[in-house]
């Protein structure tokens, strides 16, 4: 079956195709601007190898990459550490909502962004400059003549409700984070919802994979692919749907870049 879509309209009927008679999972969806990457968290992408990735050791604690972006960030955000980690109920979680803070400010970790909301995913897909090719032969799309714009995909992951877990939940099966393994109440990967650290969790529906090894994919080939010279056209469709910078990103940073982008066919339509 063709997966490609052309429009909004198109992507909608796409997902009510698989959601509309299943009650018994949660649909989650993530949106890529480059459909030839696999679905992986950013500390298991390079520059970053094998041995960057924390393993729980004392000499993963001295060596990894990982567990020093993850103690850096800590003793660095101390100052502006928001409620929610003061308020947790064990230091266990207090380190796992830091982590999450950590990601949500763009620091490199074994989270991987989801979210429970199709069209947030489509945005992500859609949003921002088209991906190319930075070399022919390229490795990502495979084209070998000339250098090209790559599609965008969502991604797709079907989840029993019960598998969904709190942090709370991380935070009691494993004591140390960021180290993640395989336990009998956990899955591997397992997907979590945050608490609200932030009031753009809500907005955007997000939910988090985390894995006990980040190199590996959480999902490899994209549900629905989003044809580069489309990628405009949704993304103004979604705009007028009221899904933009502006709602998904609910502060002055999201509100600045919907403007800037919205501002651009503002002055094609006065004439000047």
């Amino acid at each position: 079956m063709d997966n490609t879509i052309q429009s909004l309209v198109s992507f909608i009927q796409r997902v009510e195709d698989v959601e509309v008679n299943d009650r018994k999972h949660v649909f989650l969806y993530r949106g890529q601007a480059d459909a030839n990457h696999s679905c992986i968290p950013s500390i298991g992408r390079p520059p970053y190898r094998q041995k960057d990735i924390f393993d729980g050791t004392r000499q993963g604690r001295v060596r990894s990459v990982e567990w020093a972006l993850y103690t850096r960030f800590r003793d660095l955000s101390a100052p502006y550490e928001s409620s929610s980690i003061a308020g947790a109920d064990s230091a266990a979680e207090a380190g796992w909502r830091r982590l999450i803070l950590a990601r949500h400010h763009l620091v490199p970790t074994r989270l991987l962004d989801w979210t429970m909301k199709p069209l947030v995913a489509l945005f992500f897909a859609v949003h921002g400059s088209n991906q190319h090719c930075e070399a022919v032969p390229c490795k990502r799309c495979g084209g070998d003549k000339k250098r090209r714009d790559h599609d965008a995909g969502v991604y797709m992951m079907k989840c029993p409700s019960q598998y969904l877990f709190s942090v709370s939940g991380l935070a009691r099966e494993h004591k140390h984070p960021p180290m993640y393994k395989k336990k009998r109440n956990l899955r591997d990967p397992g997907f979590f919802i945050p608490p609200d650290i932030h009031h753009r969790v809500a907005v955007q529906g997000s939910v988090f994979s985390i894995a006990s090894n980040p190199r590996d994919p959480v999902a490899a080939k994209p549900w629905t692919i989003i044809r580069a010279q489309h990628r405009a056209t949704i993304l103004r469709e979604l705009d007028q749907m009221g899904i933009n910078y502006a709602t998904l990103f609910p502060d002055l940073e999201g509100i600045g870049k919907w403007l800037a982008e919205a501002g651009k066919s503002w002055s094609l339509r006065r004439g000047s």
